[in-house]
């Protein structure tokens, strides 16, 4: 109990023995009820001393399999920590370490992070704390809770993990039959499920087959296979979500390979004729047909190769420009927002009507013909991110520059000042149902392109970027809503 309760009553007996004495009244009351005022904030400031906040020193923590990664919390007023109860937990239910009396307690621990976790405690005289989860496995993706507690107060924070593994360099193999050749594409230890899909040399989509398997660890395997019926280039494309890389290998089919799916009418012409002249041709036929094969081959075995140095290279600094990228705190700018968009009170969530509020003051930094709302902070440098969610997808967000023409009709398609990204499908979008979507914008402001990171369900992402260069000045951040549906930032 704070020692500052057992001063009230001293203070009552004080105006007790006032008010019996000779004193003039008023001053005794004057005096009295200044004592009381006192005791009261004394009493106050006791309880508030005792609060504290919980902060996750960073979120969101990303970490590749294997390696480990440092989950790390503070209080939000430098104090001592050592008699405190601390727990770090996946849910409720689901503890991943606990420290009570001055002593770890493992007994309660999932099993999955036994022998995983190292607990640093060397900072908790100054309310610091950090854990080390060792040899990361997919397992480990998600939201930490960190819960401090102390004889007379508690609170809590929490934390994202973001694990992901760059799997291993699609292998490309060709098999012949009757329909023609097939080729197949296989590449292993992705995480999370990473897009698969084949193009030609024109960038048109090929039809494919798709399949995937996940381990025992929880990485997948994805394989495809697609039916070319001529000779062209082809490339398999394999796209994660963290960071954004692409593996791309290409393959050409050339006319020699092709044309061996006829090779049994040659074979037939051969076995007919005498013993010899059926060796000598195959001998002269095979030799023929595999030297500008061996040739083509040794070819696309150097283009791989550069390709894969290549790849490689872009895999680094992609890497590490996601992993560096910041977090932007804004709030949607209401001033700019159509007349059908309400922006609420708190910035963080506008909701598109069917018809126009009523009311509203005209602004120059106001659109009048597009259902477009801006943020409220202009981003020139850096490389950022943005959380937000949208229901049914029903959504589009990219950049704009400060000096579009706001009051006229703008054609995304043709004006040189905006670029967008849909999120809809028009063919795809069941209007019946209302889901809400999470999503993250990432912006390179220095390499003028963004990314937009779309988690459909567990293990499902989908990748859209797009790159502004045209536009020279500095950017906002956009929102295209169509009617009936609504943007929140997180």
């Amino acid at each position: 109990m704070c020692p500052f309760v057992n001063r009230t009553r001293c203070c009552t007996d004080v105006f007790t023995k006032l008010n019996k004495s000779n004193f003039n009244g008023r001053m005794a009351s004057w005096f009295s009820w200044s004592l009381l005022l006192l005791v009261f904030l004394s009493q106050n400031h006791c309880v508030l001393s005792q609060r504290f906040n919980v902060i996750a020193t960073k979120t969101p923590v990303t970490s590749t399999v294997g390696s480990d990664v440092t989950v790390s919390f503070h209080l939000s007023l430098e104090r001592n920590a050592e008699n405190m109860d601390i727990a770090i937990s996946r849910s409720p239910n689901h503890l991943v370490f606990y420290y009570r009396n001055g002593q770890e307690v493992t007994e309660s621990q999932m099993k999955e992070y036994k022998g995983r976790t190292k607990f640093e405690k060397g900072n908790l005289k100054q309310g610091k704390i950090s854990l080390v989860i060792q040899d990361v496995v997919p397992f480990d993706n998600g939201t930490y809770h960190c819960f401090f507690q102390s004889e007379k107060y508690h609170n809590e924070a929490v934390l994202d993990v973001l694990v992901f593994a760059i799997g291993t360099h699609p292998v490309i193999r060709m098999t012949r039959d009757n329909r023609g050749i097939t080729a197949e594409c296989e590449s292993e230890e992705w995480y999370p499920l990473p897009a698969i899909l084949w193009k030609d040399s024109r960038g048109n989509d090929l039809d494919s087959l798709s399949k995937k398997t996940q381990n025992s660890s929880g990485l997948f395997t994805v394989y495809s296979s697609a039916l070319v019926k001529s000779n062209e280039e082809i490339s398999c494309s394999i796209k994660a979500i963290l960071p954004a890389i692409e593996r791309r290998p290409g393959i050409i089919i050339s006319d020699t390979v092709y044309y061996r799916v006829d090779r049994r009418v040659t074979s037939s012409i051969i076995i007919a004729s005498p013993f010899l002249v059926c060796i000598l041709l195959l001998f002269i036929v095979s030799y023929w047909w595999m030297a500008p094969l061996y040739e083509s081959l040794n070819e696309l075995k150097a283009k791989i190769k550069s390709k894969e140095a290549r790849e490689h290279q872009a895999r680094l600094s992609e890497l590490e420009k996601y992993l560096n990228a910041t977090k932007v705190i804004m709030n949607l700018d209401a001033e700019t927002a159509h007349a059908k968009i309400a922006v609420l009170e708190d910035k963080k969530e506008a909701r598109c009507g069917q018809v126009k509020q009523p009311g509203l003051a005209d602004s120059q930094k106001r659109f009048a013909r597009n259902l477009f709302v801006l943020v409220d902070k202009e981003l020139a440098e850096g490389v950022h991110y943005l959380d937000f969610t949208v229901k049914n997808d029903l959504c589009s967000v990219g950049v704009c520059k400060q000096s579009l023409n706001r009051k006229e009709r703008i054609n995304v398609k043709k004006n040189k000042g905006i670029c967008l990204v849909q999120l809809w499908d028009d063919d795809a979008v069941d209007y019946s149902i209302e889901e809400t979507q999470k999503l993250r914008f990432y912006l390179d402001c220095s390499a003028k392109n963004f990314t937009l990171v779309h988690m459909r369900k567990v293990g499902k992402v989908e990748l859209k970027s797009e790159s502004f260069k045209h536009l020279e000045e500095a950017v906002f951040i956009l929102f295209l809503i169509r009617e009936g549906n609504s943007v929140t930032l997180l």
